[in-house]
C-alpha cells in the first residue's frame, strides 16, 4: 500500500471511531490517531504538503489536534474551548494548585526569619537560610522546559509520574520537619521539594494549552493570581503555625493540608484532547527549538530575565527594609500587600494580553516598576510610604500572567509549540530567581541600616538603583520585541 493510501486508510479508522452521536472510545480514537501519526511521520508530506486533507488533522507531540474549522468534523466529542464544565473546573483547580505550590514558596521569607531566631538555625546566616526557598522557586521556573519536552513525548506517562511527585514531596516535607541543618532543608525542601513541586504543575501548564484559545491570557491571569492569593494569605498562617508549634510541627501540619489540596487539583486536572500511546518503535520528529535562533527571541528572553532580576530582590529584601520602619508584625503586612496587589495585577494584565499586545504590557509593566523603584521606594521614610510602594510594584510584577498570550501568538507566528515557548520564558526567569537574590544580597550595605538619607536609606540605595535598572531594561526589551515581531504589537478583538 503506498503512502498516501495508508494515510487515507488511517483517517478514515479514525472518522469511524466517531459515532452517529458524536462519542467516541478515547482508546479507539487514540489508536486511529496513533496509525495517522506513524504513517504520517514517514511520509514526504509530512507537513501537509501534498495532501489537503491532512491540513484538518495534526497529531502534535503525542496528542490527537485539529483546528477550530475542523474540530466539529473530525473530533465532535470533544468539550468545547474557553467555555463550559470542564474548562471550568481546570481553571479552578488549576488555580488551587498555583496557590498551594507557588503560595508556600513565595512565603517562605517568614520561615526564614523564624529559623533564623530558633535553634538549631539561628547559627546559620540569613542568606543560607534563604537559599532554600530560592532553590524551590527557581527549580519550579527553571523544570518545566525539559519537562514539558519529556511531556510530549511520553504523554501517557504524566498523569502517572504525577501522583509520584505527590508522593515524593509529601515524603520530603515531612523529613524536612526532622531536619537539624540548613544543608538538610536545601536538599529537602529545595531540590527535592522543588523538582517535584515542578512534576506536578506540568499537567496544569501543557493542558491550558488545550482548555483555552482566545482566552489564553485571560486564564493565565486567573491561574497565576494564585500565588498572589496563597502569597497573601499563607503568611499569616504560616506565622501563626511556626509560633504555635514550632518548625517541625508546623512543617507536618503543612503537609497535611498540602496533600488535601493537591490531591484533588491532581485528579481533575484532565487534558481535554484524548491522550495518544505512542506506538511501540514509532519515530518521533525532533523538538523544534528553531525558534530560539530568531530575532524576536532575545529581546523576549531578555525582558523575561530582567523582569525577574527586578521582581526577586524586592520580594526578599522589602521585609528587611521595613523591619528598620515599624514594628516586628509590619513585615507580614508588607509582604502580604506585595503579594496580594501581584494577585489583581496577575488578573488585569492577564486580561489585556488577550485584547493589547503584550509587548506593548511590557514597556508598561517595566518602565512603571522603574519609576516606582527611584521615586516611591528610594523617598520612602515610614510604613505608610512602602505600602504605597510595594502595593504599585506588585500590581505591575505581572509579566508572567501575559506569558501564555505570548506563547500563543508566537507559535502561530512561527509554526512552533506553544508550551515550549512559555517554558523558555520561564527558564530564564528561573535564572533570575536564583541570581537576583544573591546579586540584592551582594548589594546590600548592613552597615548602613541606620542611614536615613533622604533617597536610598538603610543600605538598600544600590538594590534600589539595580531594581530600577532592570525593569527599564525588561521595558526596553519590549519595545524591541514590538519592532522585531509584529504579533506581540497586535491589537485583539477578543
Amino acid at each position: 500500500m503506498d503512502t498516501l493510501s495508508m494515510h487515507s486508510a488511517a483517517r478514515h479508522s479514525l472518522r469511524s471511531s466517531l459515532s452517529a452521536s458524536g462519542r467516541a472510545e478515547p482508546a479507539t480514537v487514540g489508536a486511529a490517531a496513533a496509525a495517522v501519526f506513524n504513517e504520517q511521520s514517514r511520509s514526504p508530506f509530512r507537513n501537509g504538503h501534498g495532501d489537503q486533507q491532512l491540513e484538518h488533522l495534526h497529531i502534535a507531540d503525542g496528542e490527537l489536534t485539529a483546528p477550530p474549522q475542523a474540530q466539529g468534523s473530525l473530533t465532535p466529542s470533544l468539550p468545547p474551548v474557553d467555555k463550559g464544565r470542564g474548562a471550568i473546573t481546570f481553571l479552578i483547580m488549576s488555580f488551587l494548585l498555583e496557590a498551594s505550590l507557588w503560595g508556600y514558596a513565595c512565603s517562605f521569607g517568614i520561615v526564614q526569619l523564624f529559623l533564623s531566631s530558633h535553634a538549631p538555625f539561628d547559627k546559620f546566616s540569613l542568606a543560607s537560610i534563604g537559599a532554600v526557598g530560592t532553590v524551590a522557586l527557581g527549580l519550579y521556573l527553571i523544570l518545566p522546559f525539559p519537562l514539558v519536552l519529556l511531556s510530549r513525548r511520553f504523554p501517557h506517562l504524566v498523569r502517572p509520574a504525577v501522583w509520584i511527585a505527590l508522593v515524593v514531596n509529601t515524603a520530603a516535607m515531612l523529613a524536612s520537619s526532622y531536619a537539624t541543618s540548613v544543608a538538610e532543608l536545601i536538599v529537602l525542601q529545595g531540590i527535592v521539594g522543588g523538582v517535584s513541586g515542578a512534576v506536578l504543575y506540568i499537567p496544569a501548564l501543557i493542558y491550558l494549552q488545550e482548555w483555552f484559545v482566545k482566552r489564553r491570557g485571560t486564564a493565565s491571569g486567573i491561574i497565576f493570581s494564585g500565588t498572589g492569593i496563597g502569597g497573601a494569605i499563607f503568611p499569616y498562617l504560616i506565622s501563626f503555625l511556626l509560633e504555635r508549634y514550632g518548625f517541625g510541627g508546623a512543617t507536618r501540619i503543612w503537609t497535611a493540608i498540602s496533600v488535601v489540596t493537591l490531591t484533588p487539583t491532581i485528579y481533575f486536572i484532565r487534558p481535554r484532547l484524548p491522550i495518544v500511546r505512542p506506538a511501540p518503535h514509532s519515530r518521533f520528529a525532533p523538538v523544534d527549538l528553531s525558534f530560539l535562533m530568531t530575532a524576536s527571541a532575545l529581546p523576549m528572553l531578555l525582558s523575561s530575565f530582567f523582569a525577574g532580576l527586578a521582581w526577586y530582590p524586592v520580594s526578599v529584601m522589602v521585609s528587611t527594609f521595613t523591619a528598620s520602619l515599624g514594628p516586628a508584625f509590619s513585615s507580614n503586612i508588607v509582604l502580604s500587600l506585595l503579594n496580594a496587589s501581584n494577585t489583581i495585577g496577575g488578573m488585569v494584565f492577564g486580561y489585556y494580553s488577550d485584547r493589547i499586545g503584550y509587548a506593548w504590557l511590557w514597556m508598561l509593566i517595566g518602565c512603571g516598576q522603574g519609576i516606582l523603584a527611584l521615586s516611591s521606594w528610594g523617598t520612602a521614610s515610614t510604613l505608610g510610604a512602602i505600602l504605597a510602594f510595594v502595593a504599585g510594584f506588585g500590581l505591575l510584577s505581572a509579566q508572567a500572567s501575559t506569558w501564555n498570550a505570548c506563547a500563543r501568538d508566537t507559535a502561530h507566528e512561527h509554526d512552533t509549540d506553544a508550551a515550549t515557548i512559555f517554558s523558555a520564558l520561564s527558564v530564564v526567569r528561573g535564572v533570575a530567581c536564583i541570581g537576583g537574590p544573591l546579586i540584592a544580597a551582594a548589594l546590600y550595605e548592613p552597615d548602613l541600616s541606620g542611614d536615613s538619607s533622604a533617597w536610598g536609606r538603610f543600605g538598600f540605595r544600590y538594590i534600589m538603583i539595580w531594581v530600577a535598572a532592570m525593569a527599564f531594561g525588561s521595558g526596553l526589551a519590549g519595545v524591541a520585541l514590538a519592532y522585531l515581531q509584529p504579533s506581540s504589537r497586535k491589537v485583539h478583538r477578543a
